[in-house]
């Protein structure tokens, strides 16, 4: 009974171990007002250092269409480490001023980052528009209910991701989109 107890603990932990993303959303601040910078943290979950290159990030407004597509570029976050991303840096936010080596400014376009604007039109996302931005985070007239905002690994697929329209499934326009995939 207990070898049988074992085995069944110790599938479910390589399970879950499996299941445990190795980079996530740890912090989102859409339109933060008072002249502050709206910004999204990345937190690396493993003890490995993990390239961000070919990963990339879509914000999507469900309610007036459009995305802002972000390939983030060649930088590394730390074995429990994190980075912000936000419009400048050094990010003026309700506490002060943040500015180290672990943020990254997304309108800095680089060999492997940029920041692309599509409209929605029916169900695909069209007219990409290279650009800049201090509103990557969509907040349709102040109202976050239409959010969703996804990162995706190389290969395309989803790594973690908030939606705030209580419908967690991926939209068809993003996942058709060709700069998911490297």
């Amino acid at each position: 009974m207990k070898k049988i107890l074992l085995s069944f603990c110790l599938l479910a932990a390589v399970i879950g171990a499996k299941a445990q993303k190795d980079v996530v959303f740890n912090e989102l601040v859409p339109d933060p007002g008072n002249n502050s910078h709206e910004y999204f943290e990345l937190y690396n979950t493993t003890a490995l250092p993990i390239n961000m290159d070919c990963y990339t990030v879509v914000a999507y407004d469900f309610l007036n269409g459009g995305a802002w597509v972000y390939n983030l570029p060649d930088v590394s976050i730390t074995p429990f480490g994190f980075l912000a991303f936000a419009a400048a840096k050094p990010f003026t936010y309700k506490c002060g001023t943040f500015d180290s080596t672990n943020v990254i400014n997304w309108n800095i376009v680089t060999a492997t980052s940029k920041l692309t604007y599509y409209d929605r039109v029916g169900n695909a996302l069209v007219n990409p528009v290279d650009g800049l931005t201090q509103n990557l985070i969509p907040i349709a007239g102040g109202n976050s209910a239409s959010l969703a905002i996804m990162l995706f690994n190389p290969s395309g697929n989803l790594v973690n991701g908030f939606f705030t329209n209580n419908n967690s499934t991926i939209p068809t326009e993003v996942t058709s989109l060709s700069s998911l995939s490297y």
